[in-house]
């Protein structure tokens, strides 16, 4: 796993915490990649979200017994990021809402902000160059496979239009204490 920063100072801990290759186990990954897929065989939200592609409500990756093992490494890493980068103790940070997301030829992600102190997104199959944009850090991110991504909820955040006729499979998620 290896770890960027995006940040608009040095002491900062409200920057965007980037992990590429999160996970290691590649049967994990392809479980989940199918398991999101399966969710998402329609949109459930029905475009009515940020999310313009097709999606999951947003509590049912929470209900997926298979999902629970990847929340607690995305909470576990989301902790041991935070107490790095501030003197205080642990904080029991709990994800409160997941859902999964494929994003088919033509599919985006308008620019939005969460309502919650973390936001996290885990981009498990990118078949073709895409970005996450960034306003605020006038940043735009190349995503990847078994890319994992944190960031303050209050960022602005969008993802560019997809252009493969392969789907691009994640799931996002929310976390606060």
């Amino acid at each position: 796993m290896q770890l960027e920063i995006l940040q608009h100072s040095s002491r900062s801990i409200n920057s965007i915490y980037i992990y590429k290759n999160f996970l290691e186990d590649k049967e994990k990954l392809n479980l989940y990649k199918n398991k999101i897929t399966n969710h998402t065989y329609s949109d459930l939200m029905n475009r009515e979200t940020n999310v313009k592609a097709n999606m999951t409500k947003y509590d049912d990756l929470l209900k997926d017994n298979d999902f629970y093992s990847l929340h607690q490494s995305f909470l576990k890493t989301v902790s041991n990021t935070i107490k790095l980068r501030s003197p205080s103790e642990l904080i029991p940070f709990k994800i409160f809402n997941s859902w999964g997301m494929s994003h088919y030829k033509g599919d985006h992600t308008i620019a939005h902000v969460h309502h919650c102190l973390f936001a996290g997104v885990f981009y498990i199959d990118v078949p073709c160059e895409t970005f996450i944009r960034f306003e605020e850090y006038n940043c735009n991110y190349l995503l990847e496979n078994n890319l994992f991504i944190f960031f303050p909820g209050y960022t602005v955040h969008e993802v560019s239009t997809h252009t493969s006729d392969v789907p691009r499979i994640s799931m996002a998620f929310n976390i606060d204490v």
